[in-house]
């Protein structure tokens, strides 16, 4: 392999040891060997010894992804959650920033924390705030950060997902849609093509464009290294409100057409490239 880049693990419970992740090493190398396996024709290879590249550290900093106010209140409405530190990406909230510290520790290696993760998530069925492992995301990682963060339970691809994100590369698909049609307020996939055309005044045969998220980027940011060869893809919701398995491949395409106001009907298909670990 061209590039090898060293893994250390660190497992994160809270500073009174509850909510242990349960991962194990041994798990750790398996998803590691995955992501050798996903990245092997960019020649990257992932080193980690689970004798010696995985720590404990009892944090709730670490643990947690927002630390409550001592104020925070629990029974308030929907749209005012409980006081807590969180801040919008690209900023650090207190818990992100103990996390870039701590991977600063170990210049040269890909660090990567697991964790419960917990944060304040309104329960639809209580109609009632509640602080709960991954309320606001499971893992995540971004171009920006200095660490993975993973869930507490064994990653296995995910966490070759989640390294991608590490390594700069985004996502392929568009915006997240449900449906083709409009619903409840929400614009189908018929609404948001018309609407990147009048928009962009590119060709009406050019509409799936409006849901390639790489390419979008690409075209926002034209100097950075770009790839926008993957396929139009608006997200699993639309191909299983439509009775397809977006995951299976004899339902992988969903094709429709798009009547535009002077009544000339445009034929569209997506086919999106199940294969591709930035896919969801």
């Amino acid at each position: 392999m061209a590039y090898t880049v060293r893994v250390q693990a660190i497992l994160a419970p809270m500073s009174d040891g509850s909510d242990a992740p349960w991962v194990t090493p041994e798990e750790i190398r398996e998803a590691l060997r995955l992501a050798t396996d996903v990245f092997r024709l960019a020649e990257v290879e992932f080193l980690f010894d689970p004798a010696s590249d995985v720590v404990t550290m009892p944090s709730d900093l670490l643990s947690r992804d927002c630390i409550l106010a001592p104020d925070a209140d629990f029974s308030g409405p929907k749209d005012v959650p409980p006081a807590c530190d969180i801040k919008p990406f690209p900023e650090y909230n207190s818990n992100d920033n103990e996390r870039k510290r701590v991977a600063e520790l170990y210049p040269g290696k890909l660090v990567v924390f697991f964790a419960f993760g917990r944060a304040p998530r309104w329960n639809e069925a209580t109609q009632h705030w509640e602080d709960v492992p991954g309320g606001i995301a499971g893992s995540f990682s971004n171009h920006l950060f200095p660490f993975v963060r993973c869930g507490p339970s064994p990653p296995g691809l995910v966490l070759s997902h989640e390294i991608g994100h590490y390594l700069h590369l985004v996502h392929t698909f568009g915006p997240g849609v449900s449906h083709l049609d409009d619903i409840r307020g929400e614009k189908g996939v018929r609404s948001l093509i018309r609407e990147f055309i009048q928009n962009s005044g590119l060709p009406r045969n050019r509409g799936l464009e409006a849901f390639d998220g790489d390419l979008s980027i690409c075209v926002a940011y034209p100097t950075i290294h770009c790839i926008t060869d993957t396929p139009p893809d608006p997200g699993p919701d639309v191909f299983k409100n439509e009775g397809l398995n977006p995951c299976a491949a004899d339902q992988g395409t969903l094709r429709f057409d798009v009547q535009w106001p002077d009544g000339e009907v445009v034929s569209f298909a997506f086919q999106p490239d199940r294969e591709n670990i930035m896919n969801y």
